[in-house]
């Protein structure tokens, strides 16, 4: 291309627009003229003091919302509302995570367990399978040994202790595995089955360890009750109290009636009846409820993961959301700022500027505020759920909404409406 040609060009894209927009940017000190674009036409005039101050921003105030309307995005789709429940479904079918599992178990050490299973005393087979069994829990669970049968004997002279002889020898607490062997050992078969008053015990000593919790018995016992209790009554009585006790109970090796008289009283306590005929089939039994019964925990655990992800879900979109829309704005303002003639960017630029500025200081608050309603909600869901307890009002999830600015004109607004 020749080079005149190329000079003209350069000259006509170049120079004169940037000597246009030279001439409107003076210095400071001087007096500067400014055009009252209404009336350029007909009156053109010098800016004074007497109507520098609003009038020129109003002026300045529209050219800010003709481009805000353009430019300007809906803040308010960032925000969202937090609807958090600490609900998880447990094995039981609560939804309600309890402070505390406690497990009881109810063993049976009346005469009849001399006998042998598997080559062995079934009393010894029992103690070895319950031992087993409260080893793999998780230390989380407190374990409590409640013992009948053990005391006075089946004789007429021995009957009377025997059937008041209902001993909690491993007291409500977390597993010592020590001391609980130790206890477990201390004692064999000798008289009658207790079976109701064993059963009533053990609610007292989960009475003892508070409210909100989740409390479960677990008999094992080879026959029927002895003593002229009721264990279905008694199982009904304990399942329906404050205590909520459920009631399981494992038959080893019991006869049809036997079983039907078992089962009737764990249906009556709200818990399941298990038939053991042998060691590998009581060792199962135990090994299936030790799933059952990290399953609450597991309960807990998953739903704390999942309050935590939706906190950070919200935190994060709400964000990305507020960057985005202000780094957007701040562009495209700047865009169609630059469209401007020359003398409206060297009256206008300070306020334009201020407005934007102002404009997204307000978001930013509403940001943060957003920010901190989310982890306030987060941290009393987590609450709730690590307490069990739930407010009604709250239920199913506790909804808390705020409002961000959407309009040019309501950005200008000093404080946010958090």
């Amino acid at each position: 291309m020749p080079k005149k040609i190329i000079t003209a060009v350069f000259v006509a894209f170049w120079i004169i627009p940037s000597v246009t927009f030279a001439s409107g940017l003076k210095n400071p000190n001087e007096k500067t003229e400014f055009i009252d674009k209404e009336n350029f036409r007909d009156n053109p005039r010098e800016k004074t003091p007497e109507n520098a101050g609003s009038a020129d921003n109003n002026y300045c105030d529209g050219l800010y919302d003709g481009i805000m309307s353009k430019v300007g995005k809906d803040l308010k789709a960032c925000v969202q509302d937090l609807d958090y429940s600490s609900d998880c479904v447990l094995p039981d079918g609560a939804k309600t995570p309890y402070s505390k599992i406690n497990v009881a178990i109810i063993l049976d050490s009346s005469g009849s367990m001399g006998g042998t299973v598997s080559g062995r005393k079934k009393s010894e087979v029992a103690k070895k399978a319950i031992i087993d069994f409260v080893s793999s829990l998780p230390k989380e669970i407190n374990v409590s040994l409640i013992v009948f049968g053990h005391k006075g004997s089946d004789s007429a002279e021995g009957r009377a202790l025997s059937c008041s002889g209902v001993e909690t020898l491993y007291p409500l607490s977390p597993l010592n595995a020590e001391d609980f062997i130790s206890k477990a050992g201390s004692f064999s078969p000798f008289g009658m089955t207790p079976l109701a008053l064993a059963i009533k015990k053990a609610e007292a000593v989960f009475q003892a360890g508070g409210t909100g919790n989740k409390n479960i018995i677990y008999v094992v016992s080879d026959g029927l009750e002895t003593c002229g209790g009721d264990p279905a009554g008694i199982a009904r009585e304990v399942n329906t109290s404050a205590t909520k006790v459920e009631v399981n109970i494992i038959g080893f090796t019991v006869n049809n009636v036997e079983q039907a008289k078992l089962k009737e009283a764990a249906e009556s306590g709200g818990g399941k009846f298990y038939l053991a005929n042998n060691s590998a089939e009581l060792n199962k039994t135990f090994r299936d409820n030790e799933m059952y019964l990290r399953r609450y925990l597991m309960c807990s655990n998953i739903a704390m993961g999942k309050l935590a992800i939706e906190s950070g879900s919200v935190s994060g979109k709400t964000n990305i959301c507020f960057s985005v829309g202000v780094s957007s704005e701040l562009m495209n303002f700047g865009v169609e700022e630059r469209k401007l003639s020359g003398d409206d960017s060297a009256r206008c630029h300070v306020r334009l500027a201020e407005r934007l500025a102002e404009r997204h200081r307000v978001v930013h608050e509403m940001q943060d505020a957003l920010n901190n309603k989310n982890q306030a909600s987060f941290n009393k869901a987590l609450q709730e759920l690590k307490s069990g307890i739930r407010e009604a009002e709250t239920s199913p999830g506790k909804k808390i909404s705020t409002h961000v600015v959407s309009s040019a004109s309501t950005a200008s607004k000093r404080k946010p409406d958090a």
